[in-house]
């Protein structure tokens, strides 16, 4: 037993100089300026060198205030970790047509506000070397693209893009991507995802356009074990869905996608066997006012399973499931629904479901909400999403009143409501304009979205109000 003593040193010693090399610089506009910059007193006046004092492991704290610097790492500054005061106190920024931080291996970014006037990457993780991982985490991005990365993984969590070319442009190949918990909001023409991965992870993200834009293909580098996860996200008025092209395993659940909607062939969720996919399954999902809900392609007989199941859809007017070369025999779609969701507040962003949607409990028996209850479809359902009051709000009013006269009397019609707890309307009628609805001038009930008024004196003009 003593021989070994000195080996079990060894080890003690080696780990204790590991963790000894570790150290903390600081950038600030408040500091002297004092190499090596390891205190807020002595703070770097620029990024750069604090980088350049530093070693591999080291942590930069980087204090309020606005950085117009570019930041270039060399393959000796990896394994770094860059901590700003907040998105709204750190702003790293540039106007020239350059990448503002040119990333080493394995480098975290955290709580900074990148913006970049340019088309060029705000943030580039260049990963020679295939690094084990690279994180940004709770940043902001404007301008450009926000995180260009290859080798190992990428991974981007908790951070909010707006008006950005791409969130993520892992073209040159990444083997794993995380995508988590992201907020993406964009008036200009981007593709939102430029990537090829062997494993992507995308989930509980939202991602809102102010024009109708597309959401880029996801693309998976070929192997035996590529996957995407495409779960509890949610999508709003774009062109096309997310694409699954040559993914060999294809886990589609609970996502909310909502008004792809500009030409016939708008989907919300597309299918395309073009390299060797095998699996793909699509469960929980909501569709509503796209072109089509979900367009399957089979083109190379490489698809060998296909689930189109329990999901949502509702007015998708060229269909809610397009197949080209498959039978429908072949496509497993139990479950499925076509109804109105009755969403909180649409024209808010707001997707959460209604009392009484048709949507909850609705989802795959042996998907369990995070409340243990059987899972809701969309997005804030299943065990990635969130427990929440379902609010009992009052059908939506309805408009679009229109009257025309005929040999019959006078035609009432406007918007029908289709909400699942609605009953029925109510018809008022005054001879006067302006008048208040009352049991007094109230003359009908109807339960659809048309009234024939019979009971009128020719000459007379009639005014109605509807609830």
């Amino acid at each position: 037993m003593p021989r070994f003593r000195p080996f079990f040193i060894v080890i003690i010693l080696a780990f204790s100089a590991t963790l000894a090399r570790a150290d903390y610089h600081y950038a600030s506009h408040t500091g002297s300026n004092t190499y090596p910059y390891t205190s807020w007193e002595t703070a770097a006046e620029i990024i750069d060198s604090a980088v350049y004092a530093s070693s591999p492991h080291d942590t930069i704290y980087i204090g309020a205030g606005d950085y117009n610097q570019l930041v270039r790492m060399r393959t000796q500054d990896s394994c770094m970790t860059f901590i700003g005061a907040g998105i709204d106190s750190t702003h790293c920024w540039t106007s020239e047509p350059h990448i503002l931080w040119m990333a080493a291996n394995r480098t975290v970014a955290q709580d900074i506000f990148f913006q970049h006037s340019g088309t060029y990457a705000v943030v580039c993780f260049s990963s020679q070397t295939f690094s084990e991982s690279i994180i940004a985490k709770g940043c902001k991005f404007t301008g450009g693209t926000g995180v260009a990365g290859a080798g190992d993984s990428t991974k981007v969590e908790d951070c909010i893009f707006i008006n950005c070319d791409n969130a993520v442009d892992a073209s040159f190949g990444v083997r794993k991507l995380v995508f988590r918990n992201n907020y993406f909001k964009t008036t200009i023409n981007p593709t939102v995802f430029s990537t090829y991965f062997s494993k992507g992870i995308i989930e509980n993200n939202i991602f809102v356009f102010d024009h109708y834009q597309p959401l880029g293909e996801f693309f998976a580098d070929p192997g035996p074990a590529d996957t995407l996860i495409f779960c509890n996200n949610y999508v709003d008025n774009f062109t096309t869905g997310p694409d699954i092209v040559g993914t060999r395993l294809g886990l589609v659940f609970n996502n909310t996608v909502r008004r792809a909607v500009r030409w016939y062939d708008y989907y919300a969720y597309n299918i395309r066997d073009d390299h060797d996919s095998v699996n793909v399954t699509l469960k929980n999902n909501i569709a509503s006012e796209c072109g089509y809900g979900v367009s399957a392609v089979h083109f190379n007989n490489y698809i060998h399973h296909l689930s189109i199941a329990y999901s949502g859809f509702y007015d998708n007017p060229y269909g809610d499931i397009s197949l080209y070369n498959w039978a429908w025999e072949d496509i497993d779609t139990i479950g499925n629904i076509d109804a109105f969701p009755m969403y909180a507040n649409p024209d808010s962003f707001d997707v959460h479901l209604q009392a009484y949607s048709p949507f909850i409990d609705a989802g795959d028996p042996d998907i369990l909400d995070v409340d243990g209850t059987r899972s809701d479809i969309g997005c804030y359902g299943g065990p990635g999403g969130c427990s929440y009051t379902y609010l009992d709000l009052a059908p939506k009013a309805p408009d679009s009143l229109r009257a025309f006269v005929d040999t019959l009397g006078i035609n009432i019609t406007w918007r029908n409501n289709y909400e699942a707890d609605f009953n029925r309307y109510q018809v008022f009628r005054d001879t006067f304009p302006g008048f208040s609805p009352s049991v007094f001038n109230q003359i009908a009930e109807p339960e659809t979205s048309l009234y024939l008024d019979t009971n009128i004196n020719p000459g007379t003009s009639y005014f109605y109000r509807l609830t």
